[in-house]
């Protein structure tokens, strides 16, 4: 039975991202010494509007273990997607935060592969990437 529960969660996942910004909570980690280790989950796929006054959040969430220093994040956007936020950071108190994206006019449409990276003292680093759909403003 247990199998069959594994298949649906799966088959869910696949419909959640072919359908919207939904993550499915892949994760990856890194592990440094003392038994500290970081956690990153994947983000959500996000779309943009070019050009757009708005704009969409994407939500960093992380795990700590064996340590509560902030995790300074930075993200590796296409072209013409810039985050809004100058403090790039994720307090010792929080476990996620929401970063804001926005297409500038010139940003080019289509799929493009984002990056954001999580990074903690003892060289804890840890990486995942999500898909930025970039759209033209009508």
């Amino acid at each position: 039975m247990t199998r069959w529960y594994l298949g649906l969660a799966a088959l869910a996942c696949s419909a959640l991202v072919m359908t919207g910004p939904i993550g499915c909570g892949s994760k990856t980690a890194t592990e440094g010494p003392g038994g500290k280790k970081l956690t990153l989950t994947k983000p959500a796929n996000q779309t943009l509007t070019r050009g757009a006054a708005t704009t969409n959040g994407v939500d960093i969430k992380i795990g700590r273990d064996n340590f509560t220093d902030p995790v300074t994040v930075k993200f590796d956007l296409p072209k013409g997607v810039e985050v809004t936020e100058k403090d790039m950071t994720i307090p010792t108190s929080d476990k996620s935060r929401t970063f804001n994206l926005k297409a500038t006019p010139d940003a080019p449409p289509g799929d493009h592969t984002a990056t954001v990276t999580a990074t903690a003292p003892g060289n804890l680093t840890t990486t995942e990437t999500f898909t930025i759909t970039v759209k033209d403003n009508k």
